[in-house]
C-alpha cells in the first residue's frame, strides 16, 4: 500500500507540474499532501465546454460544481474541471491529457478546427456559436421590461435572467438577458433574443414550445420532433448539433425555458430539471 500511495503522489506531482506549465491554467487545491485529484480552469473556458472537447479526444474528466456549489460561489467560478490521478496510470497518460488541454484551448480560443474525426465537434462549436458566445447580442439589463424570468441549470450552474418588452400589440418589441454559463447556453440565449424580437407572444410560445425537443433529437415515439408549421429560424439551426452531446442539451435549452416562464408570468425560476 505504501508503494501504491507513493506512486500516486509521484504522478500527482507530475500532473500538477504539467498543468501549471499551460498558459492560462488556474489550479485549485495544491497542497503537497492531498488526494490524487486536481481541480482546474483553463483561461475563461467554461468547464463543460472543456469537458466536451476532451471527451472527443479520449480524455475523461469531471466537470461542474462537484456537489460543492457554495465553494464555487466563494471562488467566484461556475464550476471546475477535475482530473483524477486514477485516470492516468503513468506519465504518458498525463502527457496526453496535457496535450489534449492545449488542443482544446487552441480550438476554443483561436477557432482552429484541426482534429481527426471531429465533424460533430466542429458542427457544435462552429463559427456562429463561438461568435455569439464571445459577443452575445442583447446582453445586459433591459430597462422598462414588461416580462422577465430567471433560468437555472442546476446540473452545471448556468444562470440567466431573461427580459422581454412586450408592446400593446402583444408583439415582442425588445429582448435581452443577463447571466453566466458555458458557450452553448450563452450562445443559445443570444440567438434566442436576436430571433424573438418582432414576434407576437402567441407565435413565440407556439413556435418555440418544441425547441427543447428539437434540440434533444426525436420525440418519445421516434418521430421527428419538428412540427409541420415550424418557422425556418435560420441561425437557430446551428444549435442542433448539440443533440450529438446529450449532456449539453440542457445548456442549450435553458434560455427557452426562461422565455416560456417570462411570457407566462411564472414567478418561479425556470429550470432544466
Amino acid at each position: 500500500m505504501d508503494r501504491i500511495a507513493a506512486h500516486e503522489q509521484e504522478l500527482l506531482a507530475y500532473m500538477t507540474e504539467q498543468l501549471e506549465a499551460i498558459d492560462g491554467m488556474h489550479l485549485y487545491g495544491t497542497a503537497s499532501h492531498k488526494a490524487s485529484v486536481q481541480s482546474f480552469l483553463l483561461d475563461d473556458i467554461h468547464p463543460h465546454d472543456l469537458g466536451t472537447i476532451l471527451d472527443h479526444q479520449g480524455i475523461a474528466i469531471r466537470t461542474g460544481h462537484h456537489c460543492a456549489m457554495p465553494v464555487m460561489e466563494f471562488l467566484g467560478v461556475p464550476g471546475t474541471a477535475l482530473l483524477r490521478r486514477r485516470l492516468s496510470n503513468n506519465r504518458d497518460d498525463v502527457d496526453r491529457a496535457a496535450q489534449s488541454l492545449l488542443k482544446a484551448k487552441e480550438l476554443l480560443r483561436h477557432d482552429q478546427r484541426r482534429r481527426s474525426g471531429g465533424d460533430d465537434l466542429r458542427e457544435l462549436y462552429r463559427e456562429l456559436i463561438l461568435d455569439h458566445a464571445r459577443s452575445p447580442r442583447h446582453f445586459g439589463r433591459l430597462d422598462h421590461a414588461t416580462h422577465s424570468a430567471d433560468g437555472i441549470n442546476p446540473l452545471c450552474g448556468d444562470k440567466l435572467h431573461m427580459y422581454l418588452q412586450v408592446g400593446a400589440d402583444d408583439r415582442i418589441a425588445d429582448a435581452a438577458f443577463e447571466g453566466s454559463g458555458c458557450a452553448i447556453s450563452v450562445a443559445s440565449a443570444s440567438l434566442l433574443t436576436e430571433t424573438v424580437i418582432g414576434l407576437e407572444t402567441g407565435n413565440a410560445l407556439q413556435d418555440f414550445s418544441h425547441r427543447p425537443a428539437r434540440l434533444g433529437g426525436r420525440s418519445a415515439n421516434g418521430t421527428d420532433s419538428r412540427p409541420a408549421q415550424e418557422l425556418e429560424l435560420g441561425k437557430l439551426r446551428a444549435l442542433e448539433g448539440v443533440r450529438e452531446f446529450p449532456s449539453r442539451v440542457k445548456c442549450a435549452t435553458l434560455a427557452w425555458h426562461a422565455l416560456n416562464s417570462a411570457l407566462q408570468h411564472d414567478s418561479q425560476p425556470a429550470t432544466t430539471e
